[in-house]
């Protein structure tokens, strides 16, 4: 309570998980909303493969921290140098937008800008952003001092960069994070609506990934681009090496072996 300027951090490293994780991130949420003015940042790390990755990233990202974590303990080391080399150079926190309306933001708490640790924030706005549109990032410097930072937007033609793609994985993490915390129908209905229409893999839906000869491949280039696209039997036909492809059964880590 009593640090002045600077910036309170916890530090947790796990090679396990416990069964109140959901609460504990509800207090973490609580404690966020009613606007603690140095809530500490917490830095998460889970060590091996029965780690509950949603909750390390779910507790991280309340707190404006940061997660990370290693399978192999020859990147132990490396990985934990570089977390606390991050968490000693602050350069903005607290950091907010202003200028623009989004009813769709992630993350939903715009994390520190710390020391080799740039954000990426995305999102859906209400209003239309018109080029050379200023919004600005208002922020604390390690001071105490707030900043304004002007950004000048610009507005990409998505068949050159496809901006709403780049941007998909980080979607799909927050999402995760949230049913896994929520357990909201709606919210795995997005998971499962983001997975199909965007291509990528998710806890709830699975991909087929298979090979085809450069024959084959022409020919379903020619049928896309009739909007044409093969059937169930193309697709079984071409899938003699097929591999079915699914994500995140292991990240909600495993109390017994804890």
């Amino acid at each position: 309570q009593n640090c002045g300027n600077n910036l309170p951090f916890i530090i947790l490293l796990t090679d396990g998980c416990v069964e109140n994780e959901k609460k504990i991130v509800e207090n973490v949420i609580n404690l966020k909303q009613e606007n603690k003015t140095k809530l500490p940042r917490i830095c998460t790390f889970g060590i091996g493969p029965y780690c509950n990755e949603y909750f390390l990233k779910m507790l991280s990202s309340w707190s404006s921290g940061f997660n990370d974590g290693c399978i192999y303990p020859k990147d132990l080391y490396p990985k934990i140098k570089l977390m606390m080399d991050k968490a000693k150079t602050p350069i903005l926190t607290n950091i907010k937008l202003s200028g623009i309306t989004s009813n769709e933001i992630y993350p939903k708490t715009i994390p520190d800008l710390f020391l080799n640790s740039p954000i990426i924030i995305s999102g859906k706005f209400e209003n239309d952003i018109t080029p050379n549109q200023i919004i600005k990032i208002i922020g604390n410097l390690p001071n105490g001092q707030i900043l304004e930072i002007p950004i000048r937007c610009d507005k990409s033609d998505d068949n050159i960069i496809p901006i709403n793609k780049i941007f998909i994985k980080q979607r799909m993490d927050e999402l995760n994070g949230e049913y896994w915390l929520y357990n909201d129908e709606k919210i795995k209905k997005q998971i499962i609506n983001l997975s199909i229409n965007e291509s990528f893999p998710s806890p709830h839906t699975s991909m087929i990934a298979y090979e085809i000869s450069s024959k084959e491949k022409d020919n379903h280039k020619a049928k896309k681009n009739t909007n044409k696209g093969m059937n169930g039997k193309q697709i079984a036909a071409l899938a003699g090496g097929a591999v079915v492809v699914g994500a995140g059964l292991f990240l909600l880590g495993n109390l017994a072996a804890t």
